[in-house]
């Protein structure tokens, strides 16, 4: 169950990164795949600016609006960060 949050998760955040930066689309699998990758990235950057731990086992395991916007900040970086390695 925990694996289909995930995919889920990463979808919707995946999804909505490449809205918000104008992004060329993917394809379903590549906004999982970024989605999900974002969570881990989103999940670091957070945990380095509060000083606490972001739980990524509880945000992968709880569809919440907290791990989509945390996972949504970390592929819209990933995005970015493509976009500027790209140039």
């Amino acid at each position: 169950m925990a694996l289909l949050i995930w995919i889920l998760v990463g979808l919707v955040a995946g999804s909505l990164a490449h809205i918000i930066t104008g992004a060329r689309g993917c394809g379903c699998i590549g906004n999982i795949i970024i989605g999900m990758i974002g969570s881990i990235l989103g999940g670091a950057i957070i945990s380095f600016l509060t000083y606490r731990n972001f739980d990524l086992a509880y945000a992968f395991n709880n569809f919440s609006v907290t791990s989509i916007l945390v996972s949504t900040l970390g592929a819209i970086i990933l995005l970015a960060i493509a976009r500027i390695v790209r140039l």
